[in-house]
């Protein structure tokens, strides 16, 4: 088939082309090269593709994808903070913190930007680890202490016990 359908040529095949081509020859004269529009349903000009669909490269979808899970992580550590963290001495917002930071860097790596879940994971593993550190650390001291005053030490009891208690 011809490109150009204003070009009749013997190996056109398709009638339409050569309804096209009268109805573009009966141009008036002030209309010189001007193109007739032609209605909508029948077929002639290609469909122009929308501006915001554009093939992405696998990095670009590898970094999109990061930079979501790191989002999604930093939301659940979030929650995990109000909830489960007082319970569990904070390692779960510690660990879902962590992983998304790593998921933030990796997003940045591929060029995506992950600065809300940056943010957010930031955010976790500081809480968490004020968690671990008073709650566990809390509790860690008790056990010394109970430990301790079982024993014959009473010098290191009291330490622990004023350790326990500040």
């Amino acid at each position: 088939m011809s490109q150009n359908p204003q070009d009749s040529n013997s190996y056109d095949y398709n009638p339409e082309y050569s309804n096209l081509n009268e109805q573009n020859g009966q141009n008036q004269p002030g209309q010189y090269g001007q193109q007739q529009y032609q209605q909508p349903g029948q077929y002639g000009q290609p469909m122009m593709v929308p501006v915001g669909i554009v093939q992405k490269t696998p990095e670009q979808l590898a970094g999109e994808k990061a930079a979501q899970t790191s989002m999604v992580l930093g939301i659940i550590g979030l929650v995990c903070n109000f909830f489960v963290s007082w319970w569990l001495f904070g390692l779960p917002s510690l660990i879902l913190g962590v992983i998304g930071i790593f998921k933030a860097n990796e997003a940045e790596r591929y060029g995506a930007a992950a600065s809300a879940g940056r943010i957010m994971s930031w955010i976790n593993a500081v809480i968490g680890g004020l968690y671990l550190l008073f709650l566990g650390g809390g509790l860690l001291m008790l056990v010394i202490a109970g430990a301790a005053s079982s024993s014959s030490s009473s010098h290191f009891a009291e330490l622990v016990s004023a350790l326990a208690l500040f």
